[in-house]
């Protein structure tokens, strides 16, 4: 249960980070103002004696960012995976809270940190009923319905204002991969789609959205490794895939609009096709 109760506070933190970055004065980092329809890795990117990478091509194999190895129950799984996402998107918003071009720039993570705790079920998958209940409970929900079967699971509850969410999961554990479905009942067309796995280089995630016809409304796509990571956004052109576990580290740069952090060095093409290149100072402890 320190688990789960680390990881609630962990993405209160997140939305809280993203409600007071948009007020934050910056120095005047360096910008490109090149609008960018193909992206490929920003130059410069690379630390000494390694090579470039491209959306889809050949790229080294860094080091896993703290993954835990051997076989992982489901809420491990997803518990490893969300701690690394977590502190990418806290990298990501402080980065971009450096910078007051960006200032509303950040508004557009809010979408993914309140899915995030639409995912809490994950931390809890293979834990049981009365712990589910409990986890869920910290955030006033309650009449908390819990089964599995084998790798296969579905959490039901009740939130304050009386709407009944239903979450779905399947776990692969030879891959450490998930894929879970949210929706609101009377609601079903409007759906949650969330998948993640482990890749050589730590971790990937697809997070779809539809709307009230069905049809996908939104992409997320995020990719996390030892020196950050990429979060990369879209509206348009939506199509999902079964992940396979050797999806590019660049991959979300193939989206609309992106974010990345190698180390202390931020990397965006913003919603209005504005590319950023600065270095940035992590907060401390």
């Amino acid at each position: 249960m320190k688990k789960v109760f680390a990881l609630i506070m962990v993405l209160a933190l997140s939305l809280m980070l993203l409600v007071s970055c948009g007020g934050t004065e910056a120095p005047e980092p360096g910008k490109e103002t090149t609008k960018a329809p193909e992206v490929t890795a920003v130059p410069g990117t690379e630390e000494p004696g390694e090579e470039p990478t491209e959306p889809g091509g050949e790229e080294p194999e860094p080091t896993s960012p703290g993954v835990p190895s051997g076989n992982l129950a489901a809420w491990e799984a997803y518990t490893a995976y969300s701690e690394q996402k977590s502190e990418l998107l806290n990298q990501v918003m402080e980065a971009m809270g450096q910078n007051e071009d960006l200032g509303l720039e950040v508004l557009n993570l809010m979408g993914v940190a309140m899915i995030e705790l639409m995912m809490l079920p994950a931390a809890v998958l293979g834990q049981g009923e009365e712990v589910a209940a409990v986890a869920l409970g910290i955030l006033g929900n309650q009449n908390v319905k819990y089964s599995e079967n084998g790798n296969s699971y579905e959490v039901k509850w009740e939130d304050e204002e009386g709407s009944v969410y239903n979450f779905t999961s399947t776990y692969d554990p030879a891959k450490q991969a998930m894929s879970s479905e949210i929706f609101t009942e009377g609601e079903e067309d409007s759906r949650v789609l969330y998948d993640f796995t482990r890749t050589s280089y730590g971790f990937f995630a697809q997070v779809f959205t539809s709307d009230e016809s069905g049809a996908f409304a939104s992409v997320t796509q995020i990719s996390v490794d030892a020196k950050g990571g990429v979060i990369g956004l879209s509206e348009t052109d939506i199509q999902r895939t079964p992940l396979t576990g050797n999806e590019s580290r660049d991959l979300p740069k193939s989206l609309t609009q992106w974010y990345e952090v190698v180390g202390t060095k931020f990397y965006a093409l913003a919603s209005d096709g504005t590319s950023y290149s600065y270095e940035f100072v992590p907060a401390t402890d």
